[in-house]
């Protein structure tokens, strides 16, 4: 599952305006409801607080992934919103939240609805990635970051090196293919290195 197959250019919000949870919590879901005549918005917002209740979406390095499901749709809907001054969304390292992916599931999903939490969470992870949204203008240029995001993270290649050395000494290096492109400048996105 690619991200983008949810996030599409139009449901990118390059400036929250809200200055609290429940304030970005019905702004995301205002944007998603403007393009998803489906979706009620009074009950999505009611869902997504309640969820929250049970422990905040706020994840670490300022990224929050509010998510619920809904009965009425059929598929996975998605939206990115990246607040500039940041939100207390009582994240687990206490640092403000400004990366908000919401993610709507259809109740009976499960599967589908866990991928694109933990693609979500892989991409957002990325340091580079948050770096280059703080530094976009507009939802273009946030869509084109992601898209951008979801190349690398497609083509990467993850080589394990270990070693134990003498007296139990254990050293281990991982290395993925873009962070040393001088290391591996030709090899291909389907190779497998044992």
């Amino acid at each position: 599952m690619k991200i983008t197959d949810i996030i599409k250019q139009d449901l990118i919000v390059p400036d929250l305006q809200a200055k609290n949870k429940k304030g970005v919590i019905e702004e995301l879901v205002e944007h998603l409801t403007l393009r998803e005549q489906a979706v009620n918005q009074e009950e999505l917002v009611k869902i997504l607080l309640e969820r929250e209740k049970l422990g905040s979406t706020g994840i670490n390095d300022g990224v929050a992934i509010p998510h619920g499901k809904l009965k009425n749709i059929d598929r996975l809907l998605a939206l990115f919103g990246l607040s500039r001054d940041g939100i207390d969304f009582g994240a687990l390292d206490g640092k403000l939240s400004h990366f908000f992916f919401l993610l709507v599931a259809p109740e009976s999903s499960a599967g589908a609805h866990l991928k694109a939490l933990a693609r979500i969470s892989r991409i957002a992870r990325n340091e580079t990635f948050r770096e280059n949204c703080m530094k976009a203008h507009t939802g273009e240029d946030l869509y084109r970051i992601i898209v951008q995001e979801e190349k690398c993270r497609r083509n990467a290649v993850t080589v394990h090196l270990s070693a134990t050395f003498p007296r139990g000494v254990h050293a281990s290096l991982v290395i993925v293919r873009g962070s040393f492109p001088h290391l591996f400048p030709t090899l291909p996105a389907s190779a497998t290195l044992d």
